[in-house]
């Protein structure tokens, strides 16, 4: 499958982003979207996005486990991911997504991260 094999051989790439973690969360209550930049030589960024409607019509909760998945090196790349996530969020009335990549600390990633326009999660 070339969504796990993508995910697999990422360096960011990690399990919970994995096509049967989306179905597992499926059973509880999740929504699972993925969401892939692809070029001739296949998947260059992806992010598995797990949805949950809030009670009472107040939209939706989003979630990227472990994501997205790409080369955050790739400045351009990782602008793309994102600009495609908050175009997703907005026409899922979504009003959090969170994204959680996989950073194994010394990490540029966080950095770059509020560089692009991000708020970093304040810890509970």
């Amino acid at each position: 499958m070339a969504w796990n094999d993508f995910v697999a051989r990422a360096p960011s790439g990690h399990i919970l982003q994995s096509w049967e973690w989306g179905e597992i969360k499926a059973r509880s209550g999740w929504r699972a979207v993925r969401l892939a930049l692809q070029d001739d030589d296949g998947i260059r960024a992806g992010a598995q996005i797990l949805i949950r409607t809030l009670p009472y019509g107040f939209g939706r909760l989003a979630y990227v486990p472990k994501g997205p998945v790409l080369d955050y090196s790739d400045p351009a790349l990782l602008r793309s991911m994102l600009a495609i996530l908050r175009s997703f969020a907005d026409r899922e009335r979504v009003v959090s997504l969170k994204i959680e990549p996989e950073v194994v600390e010394p990490s540029a990633v966080p950095n770059l991260l509020l560089g692009v326009g991000l708020k970093a999660a304040l810890p509970v």
